[in-house]
């Protein structure tokens, strides 16, 4: 930098003069004061000055540059062309200089602090992933009866019992498995084993290599461990130069939802099942009714023929609905699981689905089994297309239930159908002729259809045989369904009834034991009880054909 050159003082001795330029210490967060300005009298204190106005935005070649730059005009003022003592105003420049370095130093500080709190983080959250996305399915272990680990970094180890009481010899460590024995402790840890005593190796966190880690840190950790020991690292010439990264997350698409089940009442049955009578219907109780005439009170003084109709009211049968048991049980070995918990994780998710899927079949054939079964007429609808024939079928099929049950003609009614039931009227309604066509055809659009019905929908994510998508081969699409199954009854006369719990745990006998297995499972326990009034199994052809009138 371009100062005042330093002019001649009276020389003292050495000792007498002590200048001491005390930087701010990297971990401090108090901010540092703004550096002085630097004279800008040439090109170089120009860009030092430039980049030292917007240090926390410079790039990393930027902040390399204004390093390089200061050290060159540091070496310049520590290099006099004469030997001289500096003056007031050389020192001032040595000291803005100094502060400029400072700043420099505290940057690099915070932009590595930025990269350990973005580890952390990340760490943070592939230890949640690592988790899973629920904690219903996992053993809980009791805090008390849980392992300490000592947070020291010293590489030694320590024994303690697995409610954190060290052990100081082996006569301990006896007494704790005698007590164990005695008291016949409950399992405490996820293999089924009860734990007893463990013993903790301390060690530096960059020694311990986590599940979660990424393949940089695992690298980064190795490294030093090859340096501590003054072995070289064997880099790759050539290509990549570094291993493919791994990924381990395994994705999934599919849910548990359940919305016929979700659609019914729900009742439970601690004591796994229930009993009831199912009421008299309307048809059993014309009997008891009849038109009394004068004529007719007039004969019946003299004819004992002749008297008012009367039904004898007898109890029915009683119902017995027991509950059954949709089960799910898989079965893993315990290296699989302790190596690679994202697939055990997965695989566990994707059995929680398909235990939805075979209950909600259960759910709908039970519904089955306790409607009657109808179909269309002979040649329902002509060669009409879906809409046109689905909708005045339902429409038909409601009215006469209403009337059979005398029910309000507004009195709702609950239909389930198959969710796919929705695009194939979509797709009727699409391929309409010219004029008549609705490419548009929303969710609520349909909605509205069978609300002008009275029928309140609910759109069943499985079928019966036959009302589900084939596997799609390579080839073309497969096609929609040739019928749909529908189910009909007043809202409420269907019932959902389960055993007040869902079952989750761990299995560990000794034959899983030999083979280091072990076996996670659920189980549901859940029925449907019809409790009176009409339902209906409504099986229909359709086609999306488009067709919108009848052939002449």
């Amino acid at each position: 930098m371009n100062r005042r050159q330093p002019t001649a003082v009276a020389a003292l001795p050495v000792e007498s003069i002590t200048t001491v330029i005390t930087p701010l210490e990297p971990h401090m967060s108090t901010p540092l004061p703004p550096a002085p300005p630097i004279p800008a009298d040439d090109p170089g204190d120009q860009r030092i000055q430039e980049l030292l106005s917007r240090i926390t935005d410079l790039s990393d070649d930027e902040l390399n540059e204004l390093k390089d730059l200061i050290l060159q005009e540091f070496d310049e003022e520590s290099n006099p062309a004469t030997d001289v003592r500096m003056d007031e105003a050389a020192l001032e420049g040595l000291e803005e200089l100094a502060a400029a370095a400072t700043a420099v130093k505290r940057e690099e500080s915070r932009r590595d602090g930025n990269v350990t709190r973005g580890h952390d983080a990340t760490q943070v959250l592939a230890a949640l992933r690592a988790d899973g996305r629920s904690t219903s399915s996992r053993a809980i272990v009791p805090a008390a009866y849980r392992p300490r680990v000592s947070a020291s970094s010293r590489g030694n180890a320590r024994a303690i019992t697995a409610s954190g009481h060290p052990i100081g010899n082996r006569d301990d460590l006896a007494e704790e498995f005698i007590t164990a024995m005695r008291t016949q402790r409950m399992p405490t840890s996820r293999d089924g084993r009860v734990l007893v005593a463990t013993i903790n190796a301390d060690r530096p966190q960059s020694r311990i290599l986590r599940r979660d880690d990424s393949p940089e840190a695992v690298t980064a950790a190795l490294d030093a461990a090859a340096e501590s020991h003054a072995q070289r690292a064997i880099t790759a010439a050539g290509g990549l130069a570094a291993p493919e990264q791994v990924d381990y997350s395994l994705i999934g698409f599919e849910v548990v939802d359940r919305p016929v089940t979700a659609s019914l009442p729900v009742f439970t049955a601690q004591r796994g099942g229930v009993r009831f009578i199912r009421p008299p219907t309307l048809a059993q109780a014309q009997g008891a009714i009849g038109i009394w005439t004068v004529p007719d009170d007039l004969a019946a003084a003299t004819n004992a023929l002749i008297r008012k109709p009367s039904l004898r009211v007898t109890v029915d049968t009683e119902v017995v609905v027991d509950t059954q048991a949709v089960t799910n049980i898989l079965t893993f070995g315990n290296m699989t699981a302790r190596a690679y918990p994202e697939l055990v994780a997965r695989v566990t998710e994707l059995a929680l689905a398909a235990h939805s899927r075979v209950a909600e079949q259960q759910v709908l054939t039970q519904i089955g089994a306790l409607s009657t079964s109808v179909t269309g007429l002979a040649n329902e609808g002509g060669n009409l297309g879906a809409t046109r024939v689905l909708l005045p079928l339902l429409d038909r099929a409601a009215s006469g239930m209403r009337d059979r049950l005398r029910t309000t003609p507004d009195d709702q009614l609950q239909l389930v159908l198959p969710h796919w039931a929705r695009g194939i009227l979509r797709s009727d309604l699409a391929i309409q002729e010219p004029g008549d066509a609705r490419v548009g055809v929303t969710d609520s659009d349909l909605m509205a259809y069978f609300a002008a019905r009275n029928l309140r929908p609910t759109w069943s994510m499985e079928g019966e045989a036959g009302q589900q998508f084939n596997v799609q081969a390579p080839g073309a699409v497969n096609a929609w369904p040739d019928h749909i199954v529908s189910y009909m009854f007043p809202a409420g006369s269907m019932q959902f009834l389960d055993g007040g719990t869902l079952d989750l745990g761990l299995v560990r006998d000794s034959a899983l034991n030999l083979a280091n297995d072990f076996q996670m499972f659920s189980e549901s326990f859940e029925a449907v009880l019809f409790r009176g009034g009409e339902s209906l199994r409504i099986s229909q052809a359709v086609s999306p054909s488009g067709i919108a009138r009848a052939a002449a």
